[in-house]
Formats: C-alpha cells, structure tokens, sequence
C-alpha cells in the first residue's frame, strides 16, 4: 500500500520541479511533462532518490549553461539555455526513474 506522505510530497515536489523548470527554460513543455512523471516516480519511491533526482536537474541545468555562446557557434541546432524535450529527459532520467519504480514496487506493495 501507498503511504499518502510518499505520494503528497512525490506530487508537490513533481509538480514545483517541472513548473520551475518549465518557466526558466530548462525544460519543454512536453519535457516538464516528462519530468513530472519521472519525480512522481522517484520521489514516492524514496526521498533519497527524489533528492538525488533534484541534484542532478539543478546541477545539469546550470553546467548546460556554461560556454552557451561558445556552442551556438560550434554546434547545429543548439537550443539556448538547454531547453531539454521529452526526449532528453527519457534518455537521462529513463533508468534512474525504473530502479525507482522497481524499489517502490518492492518495498512499498503490501
């Protein structure tokens, strides 16, 4: 059974995560959409996983940002500020969010 707490802090945090992400630019409208399902998964399957989840997006974020001018020039089709679609965040999120989904389902089913 699904504790409640898990799952209202895995929704609030999802939901804070992909909206902030959205409005700055980091994400796609489709990617936030993503990435609300991948930190529902992660963060109900654990804190720790949420929390490493957080981490990674906020850290990603602001490296993808470094020498931004730099790749404009050097690379075809460089989206400024890193906007990641549904795509990127399957490919970098995708197995993290399914050890997540494997842990929750093994210890929190009753």
């Amino acid at each position: 059974m699904v504790e409640y707490g898990y799952l209202a802090f895995a929704l609030g945090l999802a939901t804070a995560m992909s909206v902030r992400g959205y409005r700055k630019r980091s994400l796609s409208a489709d990617g936030a959409a993503l990435a609300f399902v991948v930190g529902v998964v992660s963060c109900a399957a654990s804190v720790r996983f949420g929390l490493t989840l957080i981490a990674f997006f906020l850290g990603s974020s602001r490296v993808t940002k470094i020498g931004a001018e730099r790749k404009k020039k050097i690379e075809d089709g460089h989206q400024v500020g890193g906007n990641r679609n549904w795509v990127q965040v399957a490919a970098n999120g995708g197995l993290g969010t399914l050890l997540a989904a494997v842990y929750w389902w093994r210890t929190r089913r009753a």
